[in-house]
């Protein structure tokens, strides 16, 4: 039987969750081949160029108009390189084709095919004939255990995607109308991803979901159980959690931060405004006071905590009142991390019936309140000059990407910085250091977001 080797390339745009799905993706991909039985075995090898590439899948954002203009931006430029010959195949997935599947598939002729996410329990069988008809090989089908590796990445840390879907129906968000309702996933299987990625080397998990902390609710379990049995289980991993919505923050989850060293004192709360009307409008079940006893709370218990959150900006019912309120809000409780986003008036929500407020305002808003921001981040930066703090080394850096008269310069992450989203910790050495350990480090000064380290002892694993 002949042996074919067909090289796959798989591009993310969006959030974390979409970069979770696409490793699936790629492990189902490598788990899978296609044969006729009887002449040829083809087999999908994973690429990280989409030059290189037979197959090319673009897994799309759907959630805002920047995110699908982006998206339909990045797919025609793929689209080269099957109009130029090197790709055989171009498919189209995520929260995009999700979205507007009939559209994208009449509109979009360069696609060999637009796959929704509600499709991809039959993504095997879709490729088997796609690859069947491109190659001319009739009755491919899927064959499974070609590549018995499920360990793809080997990162120094790992997304661990607990559930999708949500149930919040906040009334700007299109969330539930992309990945339906809130679905918890099995708990033997996030324990066996754990597993697996703590096997590879990851020395850091993140947990994620659209609404992390509603885990259990639907198949009449609980989150902190789960959480709890995982720090024990893994004493010598940092867990961090993302996407916390404020409502659910409770004492019996802050008693777990206070018990447990691994769990990271970093608290992802998108509180997304301010004022209560607007609060209302939007569904977020939390009021302003609420707003201001969570972050009591954590400071209390945690002085050395982060806390970061998220902000739309230019709401309809927003005025300048509500703006002005948003704005001391941020300039009094000074977070330590805080994104402003411009509100994106979607169809099919229930905002979508209120008259959006003039695009030239919003950016002004976002840009006034961002700086703000700005000031405040990086004078908090400064203000961790001195401290020791236990960090590992994800990378070693060029000297064009900061200037140093180090012999070495490496990126690092203390519990501080989450990955993707914020800054390294330059840390300075004159002997190599080895990537993928904890360490002690001394910040000693910052750049702008960035602090900068030297080494101060190593620190034992055990």
């Amino acid at each position: 039987m002949e042996k074919k080797i067909l090289k796959i390339y798989i591009q993310t745009l969006g959030c974390a969750k979409n970069e979770v799905d696409s490793n699936n993706l790629l492990l189902r991909f490598r788990k899978f081949g296609f044969s006729d039985k009887k002449t040829v075995l083809i087999q999908l090898e994973p690429v990280f160029e989409a030059s290189q590439a037979d197959i090319i899948f673009l897994n799309t954002c759907g959630f805002i108009l920047s995110a699908k203009e982006e998206s339909l931006a990045t797919f025609f430029e793929l689209s080269e390189y099957k109009a130029s010959g090197k790709c055989k195949l171009l498919f189209m997935v995520g929260c995009l084709a999700e979205r507007y599947l009939e559209d994208l598939t009449s509109e979009i002729e360069e696609a060999d095919m637009i796959i929704p996410i509600s499709n991809y329990d039959n993504i095997e069988n879709i490729l088997a004939n796609s690859i069947s008809d491109t190659l001319c090989i009739p009755d491919l089908i899927p064959v499974e255990n070609i590549c018995e590796n499920e360990i793809l990445s080997g990162k120094l840390w790992e997304y661990i995607k607990i559930a999708d879907g949500c149930n919040n129906h906040c009334s700007y968000c299109t969330i539930p109308l992309i990945r339906g309702p809130f679905r918890s996933f099995k708990q033997v299987e996030i324990e066996e991803n754990i597993k697996k990625a703590v096997k590879s080397g990851a020395l850091e998990i993140v947990l994620i979901a659209q609404d992390t902390l509603n885990w259990g609710n639907d198949i009449n379990e609980n989150f902190i159980p789960l959480l709890e049995n995982l720090l024990i289980k893994y004493p010598n991993t940092w867990f961090r959690l993302l996407y916390l919505h404020p409502k659910r923050i409770t004492d019996r989850l802050l008693d777990l931060f206070s018990n447990h060293d691994n769990l990271l004192n970093y608290f992802d709360i998108p509180f997304q405004h301010v004022n209560n009307i607007i609060l209302e409008k939007m569904n977020r079940s939390i009021k302003k006071k609420n707003i201001y006893k969570i972050l009591e709370d954590i400071r209390r218990k945690f002085p050395n905590a982060v806390i970061r959150s998220t902000f739309i900006i230019g709401h309809p019912l927003e005025d300048q009142k509500e703006f002005d309120e948003l704005v001391k809000f941020i300039e009094e409780v000074k977070l330590e991390r805080a994104g402003f986003f411009k509100y994106s008036h979607e169809e099919d929500t229930p905002d979508y019936n209120l008259t959006p407020i003039d695009e030239e305002t919003i950016i002004d808003r976002v840009n006034e309140i961002s700086a703000i921001q700005d000031d405040i981040s990086m004078s908090w930066a400064m203000s961790l000059e001195g401290k020791i703090e236990t960090a590992f080394i994800e990378k070693q850096i060029s000297d064009d990407l900061f200037s140093s008269d180090s012999k070495y310069v490496y990126a690092a992450r203390t519990f501080r910085e989450a990955p993707d989203d914020d800054p390294y910790v330059y840390l300075e050495s004159s002997e190599p250091l080895e990537i993928g350990k904890f360490l002690k480090i001394k910040i000693y000064d910052s750049v702008a977001y960035n602090n900068i380290a030297i080494p101060a002892s190593p620190v034992s694993e055990s």
